[in-house]
């Protein structure tokens, strides 16, 4: 079965792609700030580590890139280790990419799923709309078919009621 079969199966037609590509952005989107919203709040590397009994990865990070000897005051790593602030943040942002790592193979078809059911939704809002306009289409065709002097009756009518 074809792509575009499948997805007109479920509601994505060529006139809506714009409509389920824009859904499927704000969806990565919106899952990327509150990963970063989660790990920032709830620092699960952090909470693994404890479980395990192992901080290899803050003594990794220490040897690597905090450690006194290697860096310069105009380096990058100076500043986070002398803000708690930023190295916070940036714990945040390591503990995302980890996450985001291990559950990929999960959010991928779930972040589908939301587009599929945004664009099903985003049809059904805006589905009365269409219908309203194509009846307003044939309301024009059949009154571009009219001799002139109808169409200045239907209007003198439509302006006395």
């Amino acid at each position: 079965m074809a792509l575009s079969e499948k997805l007109q199966e479920y509601g994505v037609t060529e006139s809506n792609i714009v409509k389920a590509l824009a859904a499927y952005v704000f969806v990565g989107y919106s899952y990327t700030w509150f990963m970063f919203g989660f790990c920032y709040y709830f620092k699960p590397i952090q909470k693994l580590s404890r479980i395990f009994n192992t901080n290899k990865i803050y003594i990794m990070m220490e040897k690597s890139c905090l450690n006194e000897n290697t860096i310069k005051e105009t380096s990058y790593y100076y500043h986070i280790k002398n803000n708690p602030k930023k190295l916070e943040l940036s714990m945040a942002f390591a503990d995302q990419i980890a996450l985001k790592s291990l559950i990929f193979p999960v959010t991928i078809p779930l972040r589908l799923w939301l587009t599929i059911k945004i664009v099903k939704f985003w049809n059904k809002i805006t589905k009365p709309t269409t219908e309203a306009s194509n009846n307003l289409k044939e309301e024009l065709k059949t009154e571009e078919s009219m001799p002139i002097g109808e169409v200045f009756t239907k209007e003198q009518e439509f302006k006395s009621e």
